[in-house]
């Protein structure tokens, strides 16, 4: 089950004092960082954005090695308590043509690697906005199912962050 909080999901509210944040989000399979939820990202910590950039860069470059691909993720720990899930999961950028770019595919291969990455931490939980429905042009009911059978169906904690809003 999916817990909704009115919130920053850049501060997690954990339930438990012990509890490891999972930060999700998706990026998209060109390598740009810039807009959405990143900005919020990178206002709080600079090493989610590097490690991207370094991930696509590794990949595509002069002797490529990374696995930088669509369905693919990258944690980025940014505290002992907290990391950034970096979710391949966007192809390119939304166009008239193509008004959504998730790729719902893909999506469910990184929130499956994000399942058995959370897994393996006590007391490990995912924290996210509303992942695709800003930029990516995603609706939440395509989204939501997704979450609740790669992530909820194995027991891995969820909350899921609306920003407050403004009056």
């Amino acid at each position: 089950m999916i817990r909704y909080v009115i919130g920053d999901a850049t501060e997690p509210q954990r339930e438990g004092a012990d509890e490891r944040a999972f930060i999700a989000h998706i990026c998209n399979d060109v390598g740009a960082w810039g807009a959405g939820f990143v900005v919020a990202i990178s206002r709080r910590w600079s090493s989610p954005r590097a490690d991207y950039i370094a991930w696509h860069e590794t990949s595509f470059g002069a002797g490529a090695s990374g696995h930088f691909a669509l369905g693919e993720i990258q944690v980025a720990v940014v505290s002992s308590s907290t990391a950034v899930v970096n979710m391949v999961a966007q192809r390119g950028f939304p166009t008239a043509a193509r008004p959504c770019a998730v790729d719902f595919m893909a999506l469910e291969g990184c929130l499956n690697l994000l399942a058995d990455e959370v897994l393996g931490f006590p007391g490990g939980a995912v924290h996210m906005p509303r992942i695709g429905c800003g930029i990516a042009g995603a609706s939440w009911e395509d989204i939501e199912p997704i979450i609740e059978r790669t992530l909820c169906a194995r027991g891995v904690p969820v909350t899921v962050y609306d920003l407050p809003e403004k009056h």
